[in-house]
Parts: C-alpha cells; structure tokens; sequence
C-alpha cells in the first residue's frame, strides 16, 4: 500500500481543479490514513465551502472532527448535516459516539436508538446502543441485545466480549 503516493496525486488532483469540491472531498478521506488529520479536516471544510448542500461532506466532517476528539465541534457539525438530511444513518452514529466519548451515555443511547428505527439505519447500531447501555449500567438491557445478535448469527459474525469483562 503506498497511501502517502495516493495522497500526493489527490493533491495534485487539487492543485489542478482547486474549485472541485469532489477533489478536496477525496483529499480529506486519503489525509487521515497519512497522519494528516488537521489536514483532512481543512479539506472537508473546503470541499463544504464549494458544495454546501453535499451530505457526505458534513458526514465526513463530523467524523473527522470526533477523531480529532473535538466532540463538541463533531455535535455542532452533526445539527449541521441534519439541517441537510435528517435521515442521515451515519451522522445518529457520529454524534452518538462524540456524546460516548464525552461521558454523556445518555445523549449518546438517544441517538443511536433514533438513528437504529430509520430505513437509512447502518448496521452498527446494536453494537452502539450496547456500548451506551453498559456505560449506563444496563446490563441486562445490553445483555438481551447481546443474546439476539448471537442467535441471529449466520456464522460470519463472532461476538468477542461479555459485558462481566467491562468492570
């Protein structure tokens, strides 16, 4: 893999097309992987000045911002893209987790069951909502989500913890 080769012909990609809000888009998913984040956030910021209408960017904005652990700015930049398509499945788990990371379980519990029940649901969300439930100490509630995905299971799928193992 030569990620910092790729990122270098995005960037000439830029260079050349510096108003193609696709181009820097690209250029703020291939920063990250080179250690670029402050980078990538500057480009998904630059691609939402040059398409502001464009869901995935603020998507992608507001995860970057939650890697970055800027959780409040990852917030305020997820009502943005809810302002644009409050469907958006990605953007419940983006801000659910930047609540997570920042010790409000409750917030995050919110969002991710408001995300799990749309028809853009990803499929992320039982685990989510079982990493809020056993930060809330709802045990039981997490272990039933547990015991469901196991017997759905369809052999690809392993569940690797227990909930005795998180203290």
């Amino acid at each position: 893999w030569k990620f910092a080769e790729g990122v270098r012909h995005v960037e000439r990609a830029v260079a050349l097309s510096p108003n193609n809000a696709e181009a820097h888009w690209v250029l703020a998913t291939a920063l990250p992987v080179v250690g670029r984040l402050a980078d990538g956030i500057a480009a998904v910021r630059r691609a939402l000045e040059l398409d502001p209408l464009r869901v995935e960017y603020f998507g992608w904005a507001t995860r970057l911002l939650l890697y970055a652990k800027d959780y409040k700015a990852a917030i305020a930049q997820g009502a943005e893209t809810f302002e644009i398509d409050e469907k958006y499945g990605r953007g419940f788990v983006f801000v659910g987790s930047a609540y997570l990371a920042q010790g409000d379980a409750e917030q995050a519990l919110d969002w991710f069951q408001r995300g799990q029940g749309l028809d853009t649901a990803v499929r992320s969300y039982d685990a989510m909502i079982v990493r809020a439930l056993a930060s809330l100490g709802r045990r039981e509630e997490a272990e039933e989500i547990l015991a469901r995905l196991a017997a759905k299971g369809n052999g690809r799928v392993t569940l690797n913890y227990r909930l005795r193992d998180w203290g």
